[in-house]
């Protein structure tokens, strides 16, 4: 794995980093030797600091998606920090803790409240987000037995031992890491009141203030609302960084979610920008698999491996186009090993040009 990670670092593919992180876990006993190993695997890849980073960043982002398919209950808490106070320091534990504090608090369920309390609540920063009332009652998302509160002192406590600085200033450090968090709520806020205005499907249930960017994006997707999702990952500036991600989850949430239209349109309106990240093929297999035959037929003329395109035509009973592809798959075959002769000729003279010099007849 060590070996692995260092070349998936290297090249910097999220992808193949997360496939390291995936077999760790799983050949892991329980979460602390999973903390463990994965700390040891970055040491034995002799990453530097930037790149502990990266996969911190990561192991957060994976992290975040499985809270928050477990209804947002934090789990494992310890042994992320083990992980981030390892691979990056006492202060990235320390923001984690602010971020984790701040989403527990939105997250807190809608608790009935007086008007004084409503009211008197207003002073508290954290209170005002997701707040909601009307002129029947007072409502808002209040801290009750979620330990938010003492979460969010304990942080102060933990910026002012990384940073030494004043309690207050501890805060406003803190806030100021916390503004990334902040506008992604908002946005998220934002979804919620088009969601209830537009009327999306399922509307009474796209709840997204407190998701992690990722799977607000899976489940904005997952109602057709691809273009908001995309306009999310713009906003927060991780596109087109990020674009391959975007892709692999846009996919594997439309596939889900049986919107198999969707994902054709998506693919084929990508073709005047060159395509697709992952290219057709993995597209045109899904829609095979889910005998979406018209739709892939739409798109096997826009796949680049022959030896794929002639399978799929076979599988769409077009035998004459699948013999032409296999014909054009023999071409591309012999290419490359030309190709691969070609470059060998040349080191061979460039070689002996070195060890020797050129001849002149």
């Amino acid at each position: 794995v060590p070996l692995a990670l260092r070349k998936a670092v290297e090249v910097g593919s999220p992808d193949s980093i997360q496939r390291c992180i995936a077999t760790i876990i799983g050949s892991s006993v329980d979460m602390e030797d999973t903390a463990n190993d994965i700390v040891r695997a970055c040491k034995e890849a002799d990453l530097t600091p930037p790149e502990n980073v990266l996969v911190a960043a990561l192991l957060l982002d994976r992290w975040r998606e499985e809270q928050d398919r477990r209804s947002g209950v934090l789990r494992d808490e310890a042994c992320m920090k083990i992980i981030l106070r390892d691979l990056v320091g006492s202060s990235a534990v320390a923001q984690h803790s602010a971020a984790v504090a701040l989403r527990t608090a939105i997250a807190a369920p809608v608790a009935e409240a007086s008007k004084e309390e409503a009211s008197g609540s207003g002073g508290r920063w954290w209170s005002r987000l997701g707040h909601r009332s009307d002129r029947t009652s007072h409502q808002s998302r209040v801290l009750t037995r979620s330990d938010a509160a003492d979460m969010f002192r304990n942080v102060g406590g933990e910026f002012s031992a990384v940073y030494g600085t004043t309690r207050e200033a501890s805060a406003q450090q803190s806030a100021v890491i916390l503004q990334e968090e902040s506008d992604l709520c908002r946005g998220q806020a934002q979804l919620e009141r088009l969601s209830a205005m537009r009327g999306w499907t399922g509307a009474a249930g796209n709840k997204f203030v407190g998701l992690s960017v990722w799977e607000t994006v899976r489940r904005l997707v997952t109602i057709g609302e691809i273009e908001e999702a995309r306009g999310l990952l713009t906003k927060a500036k991780l596109l087109p960084e990020y674009n391959r991600r975007w892709w692999k989850v846009a996919v594997d949430a439309l596939v889900n979610a049986r919107r198999f239209s969707e994902l054709a349109q998506m693919a084929e309106g990508s073709a005047r920008s060159g395509g697709p990240p992952i290219g057709f093929e993995p597209i045109v297999a899904l829609l095979l698999e889910n005998q979406q035959f018209d739709l892939a037929r739409g798109l096997v003329g826009k796949c680049k491996d022959m030896e794929q395109v002639a399978s799929f035509y076979e599988t769409l009973g077009m035998r004459e186009e699948a013999m032409k592809a296999q014909q054009q798959a023999e071409q591309q075959r012999r290419s490359a090993i030309g190709g691969a002769s070609l470059l060998t000729g040349w080191s061979s003279t460039i070689a002996g040009a070195v060890r020797g010099g050129f001849t002149r007849s």
